[in-house]
């Protein structure tokens, strides 16, 4: 259960996680109908259909990013600290709806460049 409970959380740090919060938080004026659409169908994996090795994965990934003294604000587009996790959230993701991407790389690289235009366009 406590690593489910972490797989949870990781979901929540990662870029696909932030978007949940900003499909939820009611600020979704610049949000494009596509955008709503894609967001709404990368929900949080239900952790006990999940395999051991795909918790454990994402776990230490999380472990890395809560051991470093990063901040995140949305606005680190691709590549940024937390790459790694977004990537392996997107491995499960991706390995269960591809929703149409070829590689799990361009499904991470779409999500993260979503997160980044969403809170950009909110700070404008």
């Amino acid at each position: 259960i406590e690593e489910q409970i972490k797989f949870c959380a990781a979901f929540l740090l990662s870029s696909f996680g932030q978007l949940q919060i900003e499909l939820q938080s009611n600020d979704q004026e610049g949000m494009r109908k596509l955008e709503v659409f894609q967001i709404e169908r990368i929900r949080i994996p239900n952790t006990s259909l999940l395999t051991p090795n795909e918790i454990i994965n994402v776990n230490l990934e999380f472990d890395k990013l809560s051991n470093s003294a990063l901040d995140f604000v949305g606005t680190e587009g691709l590549n940024g600290p937390r790459r790694a996790l977004d990537q392996r959230i997107a491995e499960v993701l991706f390995s269960r709806d591809s929703l149409g991407f070829d590689n799990v790389a361009t499904y991470t690289d779409y999500f993260e460049n979503m997160l980044f235009d969403i809170v950009r366009e909110r700070r404008n």
